[in-house]
């Protein structure tokens, strides 16, 4: 069985690209093939919104355009602080003023859109779903987007600004703080997730598992029920998560840590 799955290393400086999984019995190989970003600014990012479509993102937009990155062709010229593509030509980005504020902005029908931000300090986190559902967040701040138009949900009660957000409708949604706190808003109550555990990163699968990493270990958790995956040191060194199913999971982390659970 082959596999594709996208990392970047923790100096975000080479992009590793095309990981091919061949399972035999119980062994695995693990081929890694090693692209050059062709960038030296530091990759903040990967998106793929499409298959055979990807972006980086650095302070700028690139796009892969069959041998190289291209920066994206964007009127606007300040740097970027976040992106996130819906697809190949429809996504979203914004710039940060020095007023501590967001500009927010719409690329699609190869035409950029100044969109009115929904908050008035500065937006911290972005996901979309699809093109008619997308959630942003700020400091203590929480909105989606659907049909058109900007929703308030209630605010969630972290303790600092929301730096992740993830979510398929407005009665669901889970956001990880800039202080380690993981919430999921069900039908207008928040629940705080492993209360007391500082949490790095949160990954959900597409048959729904929430995959989470905390500075000491693996959890899964599901039907309001968290149970640890694994435990180990080097877990500590990790510090971003991503997985193919609750049963191939990997990590990134210090060092150009790479680890496969």
């Amino acid at each position: 069985m082959q596999k594709r799955l996208f990392l970047l290393s923790s100096l975000f400086t080479i992009l590793l690209h095309e990981i091919t999984l061949t399972f035999a019995g119980n062994h695995s190989v693990v081929n890694f093939v090693r692209v050059n970003s062709g960038n030296p600014a530091t990759i903040r990012e990967i998106f793929i919104p499409e298959s055979d479509h990807y972006f980086i993102l650095t302070d700028k937009i690139y796009v892969w355009n069959d041998t190289i990155w291209e920066k994206a062709d964007l009127t606007v010229k300040e740097d970027i602080s976040l992106f996130f593509p819906i697809a190949t030509d429809d996504y979203w980005f914004t710039v940060n003023t020095e007023l501590n504020t967001s500009d927010l902005y719409r690329f699609t029908q190869n035409r950029i859109e100044k969109i009115r931000s929904p908050f008035s300090n500065e937006i911290l986190a972005i996901h979309f779903e699809n093109k008619n559902f997308g959630i942003f967040a700020g400091w203590g701040e929480l909105s989606v987007f659907e049909n058109n138009e900007f929703i308030t949900i209630t605010p969630p009660p972290a303790s600092r600004g929301i730096h992740k957000v993830y979510g398929r409708n407005k009665n669901s949604i889970w956001l990880l703080s800039d202080a380690g706190e993981l919430f999921h808003f069900n039908n207008k109550l928040y629940d705080r997730i492993l209360s007391g555990t500082r949490i790095k990163d949160f990954f959900i699968s597409d048959n729904g598992v929430v995959i989470i990493l905390t500075e000491a270990a693996i959890y899964k958790t599901g039907n309001h029920q968290s149970v640890k995956i694994i435990e180990n040191e080097l877990i500590s060194k990790a510090n971003k998560i991503v997985s193919i199913d609750q049963n191939n999971i990997w990590a990134i982390g210090d060092s150009g840590l790479i680890l496969n659970i």
